[in-house]
């Protein structure tokens, strides 16, 4: 489930009027063909978001939904956002929707591609089965129709389980209309509310555009004859708006072009050296005879040098990774430049590895394995008591069935510069809805984990560790406070002259 500003102009408001008016009989004349079970007859002026058997047109959680039927239905157990690969301003959606016993879903409207439904996009609208037993305490915008946490829906409208209901959305600038079953239980300005669910603000609710899609929470919900009709066509992004997403969400980044320190943290900007893993013994600066600056021969500018293997290690404060509590998401990126097979001694080399306690507890991390050829690896690893319950040891897990992103062959060379970036969001979800990571090589999507991403984290120790056993040059090295979408982890595969360029 998911300040007060009056900002509606007298022309904003006769458009909204008018839009509703010329929309209206349509809503009533159209009921008829919302209610078949087809979806192969769309109203005029509308387009189908389902089309055929297959997500195509979708993108995010599409791992954790299906088309069944013409239906598009979230997996039991599984969640995330599936939205729309088009975005969208101001529009009108239409769909059907069926809701299982104690089931709930919402409505992503205006979503910007990560974070959360309800809260980083404009809003969520509360798809949910009122009369379950155990939504009877739920405060009054957490019911069905409701703009999650802002504004409470009218009740009494929607069927009882098992049926179809149809339903209509409209938003037209920052005002929302609900109709269920031919009932508005909704009408709203949302810049015009300034208290909310727990007292919890809404940062996204004023967004202007972006992508309309559905927020699964681990319920078999059905949602057919989805269709829409654009009122008010989406500004097209440009690479300027994607540079300045990327500067925006950067809390983390370490050139290495003024020596070991990170050029800008949202903690300590300081380097620290332990004497080992275990880091329990510290020291401030770097404390490696062989680690080196090598100038001007970075990606861009001057890169850290691991000239040998050792069992000391470097590290900065993990604070400036963001970690909550509640739906955490970020970005990791590195370039390295190596051939592992060739250039690394015997035994696992982790580059990069981010967590409060160790690789297999809490912990993101990038890793060649020590067989040659070697593979490249994302661990993906929450909680021991998540991932590993039974307490099987490491070489009775199938291969299959670890926390991991493995890629075959990947395109390392003593040559040339490769990118490395892995994204993480949906952690720390309630009801244990799965998270999910992405790893990226050089902007391409190599892979997806999607499990329980539980991570109970000391902030205060979390450690950003770097060069674990890694015999090769480095550069660049960043985090950001959001998971990144595939096109902006292209972009910053493609920035030319590195983060730097950002002036951040």
């Amino acid at each position: 489930m998911r300040h007060s500003r009056k900002l509606c102009s007298l022309a904003n408001t006769l458009a909204f009027t008018l839009a509703f008016t010329l929309l209206g009989g349509l809503a009533s004349s159209q009921e008829s063909v919302l209610s078949s079970t087809s979806g192969s007859i769309t109203p005029e002026g509308f387009e189908p978001l389902i089309d055929g058997n297959d997500l195509s047109g979708w993108t995010g959680a599409v791992d954790d939904y299906e088309v069944v039927e013409g239906a598009i239905v979230c997996k039991p157990g599984r969640g995330g956002v599936l939205f729309t690969k088009q975005q969208y301003a101001d529009f009108v959606v239409r769909l059907e929707f069926q809701v299982p016993p104690g089931g709930n879903n919402g409505l992503a409207i205006r979503y910007p591609g990560t974070g959360r439904a309800s809260y980083d996009g404009m809003c969520e609208l509360q798809v949910l089965d009122d009369d379950a037993a155990k939504y009877k305490g739920l405060d009054s915008r957490q019911y069905h129709g409701s703009i999650y946490g802002i504004v409470a829906a009218k009740r009494g409208a929607l069927k009882p389980v098992g049926q179809w209901n149809t339903q209509q959305v409209t938003v037209v600038g920052s005002r929302i209309k609900v109709e269920l079953n031919g009932k508005v239980i909704v009408d709203a300005d949302v810049a015009e509310v300034n208290t909310y669910l727990n007292d919890k603000p809404h940062p996204g609710k004023l967004l202007q555009q972006g992508h309309f899609g559905f927020a699964g929470h681990g319920d078999p919900v059905k949602f057919r004859n989805v269709c829409i009709k654009q009122l008010k066509a989406a500004v097209p992004k440009t690479e300027e708006d994607g540079l300045e997403f990327l500067k925006k969400h950067l809390t983390f980044l370490a050139s290495f072009d003024q020596g070991f320190d990170a050029d800008f943290s949202a903690a300590d900007k300081r380097i620290h050296t332990a004497e080992d893993l275990e880091r329990k013994k510290i020291a401030p600066g770097m404390q490696i005879a062989d680690v080196k600056i090598a100038e001007g021969k970075g990606k861009f500018g001057d890169a850290i040098h691991f000239q040998k293997k050792t069992p000391q290690s470097l590290f900065y404060s993990g604070a400036s990774i963001g970690y909550r509590t509640e739906n955490w998401s970020g970005t990791a990126s590195v370039w390295m430049k190596l051939d592992p097979n060739l250039d690394l001694q015997p035994g696992y080399c982790d580059p990069l590895l981010i967590s409060d306690k160790q690789w297999d507890k809490a912990c993101f991390f990038v890793d060649f394995d020590k067989d040659i050829p070697r593979d490249f690896r994302l661990g993906v690893f929450p909680d021991f008591d998540v991932w590993n319950p039974k307490n099987t040891p490491w070489d009775k897990i199938a291969v299959a069935d670890r926390p991991m992103v493995v890629v075959k062959k990947p395109p390392f060379s003593k040559n040339s510069w490769t990118h490395v970036c892995f994204t993480w969001e949906g952690a720390n979800q309630a009801d244990g809805i799965p998270g999910r990571a992405s790893l990226y090589l050089d902007g391409v999507l190599q892979g997806v984990n999607s499990q329980n991403f539980r991570y109970s984290w000391q902030p205060e120790k979390a450690v950003i560790m770097l060069g674990i056993y890694y015999i090769g040059l480095m550069d660049d090295l960043a985090a950001f406070d959001r998971a990144l979408t595939a096109e902006q982890v292209k972009l910053l595969y493609e920035l030319p002259q590195g983060l730097k360029s950002l002036g951040r």
